[in-house]
C-alpha cells in the first residue's frame, strides 16, 4: 500500500513539474486554452481499492493527472508487449 502511495505521489509530482515547465499560450488562443486548463485542473476524488486491502482508499487527482497516469500505463503496456522496458537496461 505504501508503494502504491509513493508511486502515485511521484507521478503527481512529475505531472505538476511538467505543467510548470509548459510554455504559456499566446493571446489568440487564451480563452479556449484557459477553459481547457480549468477543466484539466478539476479535482476528482474516487474510492479505489488498494491491492491487499478490502477497504477502499480515497484518491484525489486532477483530470490531467488521471489522463497522464492512463497514458503512462498504456505506454508501459505497449513497451512490455514489445518485449522491453524503458527503465531496465538490456543486456547485450
Amino acid at each position: 500500500m505504501r508503494t502504491l502511495t509513493r508511486h502515485l505521489s511521484m507521478i503527481a509530482a512529475s505531472m505538476m513539474l511538467a505543467g510548470v515547465c509548459a510554455a504559456e499560450p499566446d493571446a489568440a488562443g487564451a480563452p479556449a486554452d484557459a477553459a481547457r486548463i480549468a477543466d484539466d485542473n478539476q479535482l476528482i476524488c474516487k474510492r479505489e481499492y488498494v491491492l491487499g486491502s478490502s477497504i477502499p482508499k480515497r484518491i484525489c487527482l486532477t483530470k490531467a493527472q488521471r489522463r497522464e497516469m492512463q497514458e503512462a500505463a498504456q505506454r508501459n503496456m505497449k513497451d512490455m508487449q514489445r518485449g522491453g522496458s524503458r527503465n531496465v537496461p538490456r543486456e547485450g
